[in-house]
């Protein structure tokens, strides 16, 4: 979703309420029963890492469940430079999402499960839902077509986020939690206008 959201070059879009936007594909007699944010805090940058933190506190305030994973450094082959070049890979968060989404599914948790992705990586466990005969939803980011048409082949109820979906669910610039403390505030960053 970042990444989606990034080249929209709207950064105000980042300050996005997760459970208002799945509130929007609720259909009349469901209930949101939780969302699961799944994600992994760039450990890098000090000033993404305050960003990220600050959203997580965001989404934990208006009811969304931060599963976090981590990232790794590894040594692979680089094309681009003929050589051995280390990488930071992003871990766990894939694996997270199916197992949850799985879970949910056999303990009979959900009458229906959205996902909200376009990465391939979570095909088997659309697969294993799809085998378990709860109702699966697929929601992917704008722009993702491409690469949610793995996905969008086994979940026939599919849709492509817009980008006024997105501009109907933002974070009020200051999120307070159920006893009216302040814990997260809209980084300013995000308030410039686009180049």
């Amino acid at each position: 979703m970042y990444h989606a959201i990034e080249k929209l070059e709207q950064p105000a879009l980042k300050w996005l309420n997760i459970w208002k936007l799945c509130e929007q594909h609720i259909r009349p007699g469901e209930v949101l029963e939780k969302v699961n944010f799944f994600t992994a805090i760039w450990p890098y940058d000090q000033a993404k890492q305050r960003r990220h933190k600050n959203f997580l506190a965001a989404l934990r305030a208006v009811g969304v469940t931060p599963i976090e994973g981590n990232f790794k450094r590894s040594n692979r082959i680089c094309y681009k430079h003929d050589r051995t070049c280390p990488f930071r890979e992003e871990k766990q968060t894939d694996v997270a999402i199916g197992i949850e989404m799985v879970r949910d599914a056999i303990a009979g948790n959900a009458e229906r499960l959205i996902l909200v992705t376009a990465d391939s990586d979570q095909v088997p466990t659309a697969k294993m839902i799809n085998g378990l005969g709860v109702p699966l939803s697929l929601i992917f980011p704008p722009g993702r077509a491409g690469e949610a048409r793995d996905l969008g082949n086994l979940i026939p109820d599919r849709k492509e986020l817009t980008l006024g979906q997105l501009l109907t669910c933002p974070l009020p610039r200051t999120v307070y939690n159920s006893v009216g403390k302040a814990v997260a505030f809209m980084p300013s960053l995000y308030l410039e206008e686009p180049a």
